[in-house]
């Protein structure tokens, strides 16, 4: 198999995104599609229950970093939020957020939307995203996973990915027995740590210290957005929590049971780019073959990899992508938003519209379900 098709296949597992060089010209993200203002908090919580597996110190519990986007309050005195609270290497990106503002006014109970980032991935590289699902009316939580993601902690302690969790290119080549079984280490860790993150949710909507977040939350209308591996690991929480009402990944696949044994009950949406769906197909139709509800297979022509994150526009010319990272990330938008507002919101039928977006096929397998 040619290196060009093996380097493809790495893809679907694999996404080391490094850090950007210093910039001095600001780059501003596209403006959210939806009428709210959008307010961001991050968070660090410390899970009583686990140890680090990476640390040096045997009795160190494990911290995960999670950033929240809302519909908010347009306060003019509001601080702008940065694109990172924790990194200076995004001090030239300008984001819509309001640092700490107050909630929207009238709303209550909006759908929660998890984002499981890719390895290597910063969780704030999907802030476009982010913000536009905020805008229109839901809470989204954007989960940093030490090991999985790049994660740097509020004492300026930076986990990188794990170099573990990184599969060799004859690995990716098949058969697709061993790559589920290499990635179930990384799929366990990142799966527990979406769990703690619902579960710190539910207590901010519950007893939310600052009032912002009470009663605003539906933890039981929850859809999750995956990449890359990030995709597995979410499709992992998808089979076991019925909470989950909507799972949308890109070029990353749910584990091997979740597939074959129909364990996703819930619309599923699989985002591909055309060079990596020709050598991923087969593993694809597993999981279309043993679906229980609707199952979307969205291509993406010309696409790359990171097309869905902030990453190739704050980033010009790091990534060499046939389409334009601007009309690349903003399609990713419309086909995220359009997803979740069908099945969490109870809004237009997916793909009336985005599947006539240029660039975008979508073929729907409808449910199986008896």
């Amino acid at each position: 198999m040619s290196k060009l098709i093996l380097s493809f296949l790495a893809l679907l597992a694999t996404n080391i995104a490094t850090h950007v060089n210093a910039q001095t010209t600001s780059i501003k993200l596209p403006q959210p599609i939806g009428t709210h203002a959008v307010g961001t908090t991050t968070y660090e919580w410390v899970d009583p229950q686990r140890l680090y597996s990476y640390s040096s110190h045997d009795k160190d519990k494990r911290r995960i970093v999670v950033q929240i986007w809302y519909p908010s309050k347009n306060d003019p005195k509001a601080q702008k939020a940065p694109y990172s609270a924790r990194s200076k290497d995004y001090d030239h990106v300008v984001t819509n957020s309001q640092l700490l503002s107050g909630f929207a006014d009238g709303l209550n109970g909006c759908p929660l939307v998890l984002i499981s980032p890719g390895r290597g991935v910063d969780y704030c590289a999907y802030t476009s995203i982010a913000e536009s699902l905020a805008s229109n009316g839901f809470v989204v939580a954007s989960v940093g996973m030490p090991e999985i993601g790049f994660v740097i902690f509020s004492d300026g302690y930076t986990c990188k990915p794990n170099p573990g969790f990184g599969p060799s290119r004859e690995l990716m080549a098949g058969p697709y027995e061993k790559v589920d079984e290499f990635f179930e280490t990384p799929t366990k860790i990142g799966k527990q740590d979406l769990e703690f993150a619902l579960r710190q949710i539910q207590i901010l909507n519950d007893k939310d210290p600052s009032g912002r977040f009470v009663n605003r939350i539906d933890l039981q209308n929850v859809g999750l957005f995956g990449h890359s591996l990030g995709g597995r690991i979410a499709g992992a929480l998808a089979a076991e929590n019925a909470n989950i009402k909507a799972y949308i990944s890109m070029e990353g696949i749910a584990p091997r049971q979740a597939r074959f044994e129909g364990l996703l009950r819930m619309p599923v949406a699989m985002m591909c780019s055309s060079g990596t769906l020709r050598y991923a197909k087969d593993n694809y139709q597993t999981l279309i073959d043993g679906r229980k509800q609707t199952v979307f297979m969205v291509e993406l022509q010309k696409f790359g990899h990171n097309s869905v994150t902030d990453l190739p526009v704050i980033s010009p010319g790091r990534y060499n992508y046939e389409i334009d990272p601007t009309t690349g990330l903003l399609t990713s938008v419309k086909i995220v938003n359009e997803f979740f507002d069908a099945y969490l919101a109870n809004g237009a039928r997916f793909g009336e519209t985005t599947n006539s977006a240029k660039n975008v096929v979508i073929t729907e397998y409808s449910s199986n379900e008896k």
